[in-house]
């Protein structure tokens, strides 16, 4: 397994900094790969444990100008420009929360040559209500942090990922994921995070979805406090294409919570239809 950092260059200001994972093996040379798209404020190690994660422009080791103009178009291009940069004609997305409004524009906007084999929405919505923890995250860029201040703040964002009841059933792998995060804050412009969230301010494909017709797994907590299940719900009753899991006891990040969900995820890419055993 490469775990290497590569890097694709959309010209001479933009990066595009991208993990490939068992690349080249034996036992997944013949599959279709899996092109991940993380959530807003996230980074490529979100989805360590599966196939490829590319970082949003200007986070992380990615690099954008500020006066760059990125729009959820703009991004979902960047999709087809990776592909094509690793030859991937043919591939599987998955997307979470913000990476699920990518993930959709992608689907409903396919550059001619590539095919979308199956598609997975984590957490998402195909219009964008405002939740506290996107209202917490507008401000970053007006606030001043001391490491207290900072602690408290992304220990105030994070309780909102998960629910109540897995944080105080799991104190030290969450105290792991705390401080895991005070480290990869370091490496996240806040005024990109802001622009970000201007991005998806404008996000409103409900009009659209009844038109993607790729096999696609919904996946969503029930507790999920970032983005409601109901989000979840009215995409699978739009898409016609589309298989609906409600995760009990789940909330936004319920790939960590609920151990299940990666099993879940793999039986849909590996089945002939896009249902679900």
């Amino acid at each position: 397994m490469s775990n290497q950092t590569l890097f694709f260059h959309q010209n001479e200001t933009i990066k595009i900094a991208y993990k490939i994972l068992d690349h080249g093996s034996q036992e997944t040379k013949n599959q279709i790969p899996l092109i991940m798209i993380m959530g807003l404020n996230g980074l490529k190690e979100d989805f360590q444990p599966l196939s490829d994660a590319r970082e949003r422009q200007g986070l992380g080791e990615s690099q954008q100008p500020l006066e760059t103009s990125m729009t959820i178009e703009d991004l979902a291009k960047l999709v087809f420009m990776l592909a094509n940069h690793v030859k991937w004609k043919q591939f599987h997305l998955l997307g979470y929360s913000m990476g699920g409004m990518i993930a959709l524009t992608t689907a409903l906007n396919i550059s001619p040559g590539f095919k979308i084999e199956k598609l997975i929405l984590c957490s998402t919505s195909s219009k964008v209500t405002f939740s506290k923890y996107v209202e917490d995250l507008k401000k970053l860029d007006k606030l001043s942090f001391t490491p207290e201040r900072k602690r408290q703040f992304i220990l105030s964002l994070l309780e909102l990922n998960f629910t109540k009841e897995w944080i105080e059933a799991n104190p030290k792998i969450f105290a792991k994921i705390v401080e895991d995060e005070i480290e990869f804050m370091n490496r996240k412009s806040h005024a990109v995070i802001a622009k970000q969230i201007q991005v998806v301010e404008k996000f409103d494909a409900e009009s659209k979805i009844n038109a993607i017709l790729i096999p696609t797994l919904i996946i969503h907590g029930d507790k999920d406090k970032v983005i409601p299940v109901n989000h979840g719900e009215f995409i699978h009753h739009i898409m016609p294409s589309s298989k609906f899991i409600k995760l009990k006891n789940a909330g936004h990040l319920f790939y960590i919570e609920h151990q299940g969900s990666v099993k879940i995820i793999n039986e849909f890419l590996t089945s002939k239809d896009h249902s679900i055993s």
